[in-house]
């Protein structure tokens, strides 16, 4: 049973919302419909289905062994039979995907007795290391003095204004 996918047949608003919810009595029922008993206080759905597509439920067969279950939820059976056909092309896709990743962005392996370059680190503590003392060299400004070299720079400028004028 492990591996299972079952269809469950429901209507739906054209946004895919369904009129209601499947529930383990529905999935009990199309389990029974593919020729296998499963009651349905054995079916645990973690999340409410309430829209089309595929879900995975958790079917528990004993205290110690569960197994999950794909439920297709469609209108039709020929929508059903189209959503499958998608999902085993974006499962694939996925699955080409993921080996792609660990082919090209596999971590080297370091052998042993080898340590990894710390030439980031290194670099980056130099880096701090500079900005601190460049930090300590800089003069504090004293923010009085700024403003009375403020004021008296105005002043010429305020006297050549009104020479100007007269």
């Amino acid at each position: 049973m492990e591996g299972l996918k079952l269809v469950v047949i429901r209507q739906a608003s054209e946004t895919g919302q369904l009129y209601g919810s499947v529930t383990a009595r529905d999935v009990a029922e199309a389990a029974k419909e593919a020729g296998h008993t499963i009651h349905r206080s054995q079916v645990q759905i973690d999340n409410p289905v309430k829209t089309l597509g595929f879900f995975d439920v958790k079917v528990k067969l004993h205290p110690e062994v569960s197994i999950k279950v794909a439920i297709n939820v469609a209108r039709t059976p020929e929508e059903a039979e189209v959503q499958a056909e998608k999902e085993a092309a974006a499962s694939k896709a996925g699955k080409e995907k993921a080996d792609v990743v660990a082919a090209f962005h596999a971590p080297a392996e370091k052998a042993e007795g080898e340590e990894k370059p710390k030439k980031a680190k290194a670099a980056k503590k130099a880096h701090a290391d500079e900005d601190e003392a460049e930090a300590e060299e800089k003069p504090k400004k004293a923010t009085h003095k700024a403003k009375a070299h403020k004021d008296e720079d105005d002043e010429p400028k305020a006297k050549k204004a009104k020479t100007k004028k007269a």
